[in-house]
């Protein structure tokens, strides 16, 4: 079983799950102690996707049980897209699949405003200057769930801001 996102995001799951299954929770690139390559090309989807067939590979898997959740869960559709042999099962947490989801925006353009964070996060060096002006702390927004907090303070306390 395979789950996709942050890691420290799956931490209960991992206690309920290793019962039946040889569980792996992944960091992405750049969260968590994952290495995090400078250039931007080295975060295409190909690459995302691409590390997590590796990942399966090195560990002599040729299936899985795939999960991911919010943007773990748009590079699960993918991979199960690209590579429909290695995927057993798909189980995808809060990301509609991307043609659903493409579709759909061009219906409805104001799920393109609630998406928007997707959006955010492709613009380059936008990010850096708008968590730059709170000096990289944490910003509240009365929609972050207490365990988004959890993760993003997880995550910079083992590494650092990932903005700096």
């Amino acid at each position: 079983m395979f789950l996709i996102s942050c890691r420290y995001s799956w931490r209960h799951q991992l206690r309920e799950f290793k019962s039946e299954y040889r569980v792996v929770a992944l960091d992405l690139r750049g969260y968590g102690e994952t290495d995090a390559p400078v250039h931007r090309e080295n975060y295409k989807l190909d690459c995302l996707i691409t590390d997590i067939k590796d990942i399966l590979d090195s560990l002599g898997y040729s299936k899985c049980v795939l999960i991911g959740h919010d943007w773990g869960g748009m590079i699960a559709w993918l991979i199960a897209i690209c590579y429909p042999e290695m995927v057993m099962k798909l189980i995808v947490i809060n990301f509609p699949h991307p043609n659903v989801f493409t579709e759909y925006i061009l219906r409805h353009p104001a799920q393109l405003f609630k998406s928007s964070y997707y959006y955010f996060f492709q613009i380059p060096w936008f990010p850096e200057f708008m968590f730059s002006i709170n000096d990289f702390k944490r910003t509240t927004h009365e929609e972050m769930r207490d365990y988004e907090c959890q993760v993003r303070e997880f995550d910079i306390s083992r590494r650092g801001s990932p903005w700096r």
